[in-house]
């Protein structure tokens, strides 16, 4: 028995047997049904039988084929990767695909919400949600539902306003100077300066920066993005083993 439904402008073919599935996905419904009807006239006939045995498969082995296929294809694989190795880490990874339910989600969410904040466990969420998606719909492993669309979802952190009070920016640019890293005064007073976040800071190269216009360029940001960012007479100071500079062959 074959059923037809719209997935995000795509046709998803699903074709029961028993309790085993062959799915596949189409751009047109067209080539959808055409598709269907090939495969059960073959069934029908005999020529085709269903071999695959998706129980053996556990989610563990999802995410490392996921991981290994598609995280690589994605400008923030480094956050994913680390995100899914966290999903393997967890008992979660040690269930079926077949048989997960929104009950091993809601305990993997659980124990998330026990270690790291509530956006950290939406994200590695949307993960796994997209996991067992490309699982269901593209390498055709055999599962009714989605099983992190059937769960309550914790909710998002508070944007956070935290300014620097009177006095603690002294304090803090004063604990800099007691570290043996001299690049990491010059990074905290940039970060003060543009706002910009700890992994944009670590991945600015010399390149980057233009002098003239007082600028910098992020190729690669949180959102995937890229943007551009002014910079104060203070940030672009010369103090030390300035971070900004430290390429520049005419620093001296």
């Amino acid at each position: 028995m074959s059923s037809i439904s719209k997935r995000q402008n795509k046709w998803q073919v699903r074709i029961r047997r028993d309790k085993l599935y062959l799915t596949k996905t189409f751009h047109l419904k067209s080539q959808a049904q055409l598709w269907a009807k090939e495969i059960e006239i073959q069934i029908e006939k005999g020529k085709l039988k269903f071999t695959s045995t998706p129980t053996n498969r556990t989610l563990g082995d999802v995410l490392k084929k996921y991981l290994q296929e598609i995280t690589p294809r994605k400008k923030s694989s480094d956050r994913e990767e680390s995100r899914i190795n966290n999903l393997i880490k967890d008992p979660i990874a040690l269930v079926q695909f077949s048989n997960l339910r929104p009950q091993h989600v809601i305990t993997f969410r659980n124990h998330r919400l026990n270690k790291v904040t509530s956006g950290t466990v939406l994200r590695e969420l949307a993960v796994l949600s997209h996991v067992i998606k490309i699982g269901i719909e593209e390498w055709g492993l055999s599962l009714d539902r989605n099983p992190v669309q059937q769960i309550t979802k914790p909710k998002q952190n508070p944007p956070r306003d935290r300014r620097l009070e009177f006095g603690e920016e002294d304090l803090l640019l004063k604990g800099c100077n007691a570290t043996q890293n001299p690049y990491f005064k010059a990074l905290v007073v940039v970060a003060l300066e543009t706002g910009m976040r700890r992994g944009e800071l670590l991945r600015l190269e010399r390149e980057h920066i233009n002098f003239d216009q007082r600028t910098a360029h992020l190729p690669i940001t949180k959102n995937g993005w890229p943007r551009t960012i002014p910079l104060s007479s203070r940030a672009l100071e010369k103090r030390g083993k300035h971070p900004l500079y430290c390429k520049d062959p005419n620093y001296k």
